[in-house]
């Protein structure tokens, strides 16, 4: 399938808080049954058809939240156009961490004038949960730019996730269509090729 951009979409937070999970979906339309950690960096892409007819590639990259693989994951953040930061609603540690993850790629959203998501996840668990609207609406006065927040429950509603993939790509593609995004300080981002097939990774999740 052709696309007009292709879009590096990067996901961060702390040990076990989705990111895997929420790339597995994506990529197989459901969780594994042998979940696994992320090791290092690993990367699916998807072509997603936008709102008026346009074809996107997204190229989304799952990082390994241990710190110590951070030094390899910081390879891979430049040039994102946009990032998924989660932490886990039952986990205020992992809450507390999003100031380190929005300073890592802080920079290169600058650069791209990209989008942040944040991401509250296991919001199923909620006679658990450990973070709060008000420790919420604290956390994202601190954060310039633009960012939106959501919570979700990637196991009990999958659908939620093919959702918000969908949203960050509309939110960019408006972006470029209003001119707030430089294709020329971006340029990875316009298919050269417009007619190029592209062909998706496969991950252990889809094999048969």
């Amino acid at each position: 399938m052709s696309y007009k951009y292709s879009f590096k979409i990067i996901l961060l937070g702390d040990p076990n808080v989705g990111k895997t999970s929420f790339s597995n979906i994506l990529e197989c339309g459901h969780l594994p049954d042998d979940h696994h950690s992320t090791i290092g960096v690993e990367f699916i892409s998807s072509i997603v058809k936008l709102k008026d007819g346009t074809d996107v590639k997204l190229m989304l990259w799952d990082t390994a939240g241990q710190e110590r693989y951070r030094a390899i994951t910081k390879s891979y953040y430049k040039g994102i156009i946009g990032a998924f930061i989660f932490f886990d609603l039952t986990n205020k540690k992992s809450f507390d961490n999003i100031k380190y993850w929005y300073e890592q790629i802080k920079d290169e959203l600058d650069k791209s004038n990209g989008v942040l998501y944040i991401i509250g996840n296991k919001l199923d668990l909620v006679d658990k949960r450990k973070v709060f609207n008000g420790d919420v609406m604290d956390m994202l006065e601190n954060i310039d730019g633009k960012v939106k927040y959501k919570e979700m429950s990637i196991v009990t509603e999958p659908k939620d996730v093919q959702k918000t993939y969908n949203e960050i790509a509309e939110e960019v593609y408006l972006m470029i269509n209003e001119s707030k995004i430089d294709l020329e300080k971006n340029e990875d981002i316009v298919n050269i090729n417009y007619k190029d097939n592209v062909a998706t990774k496969s991950r252990y999740c889809c094999r048969s």
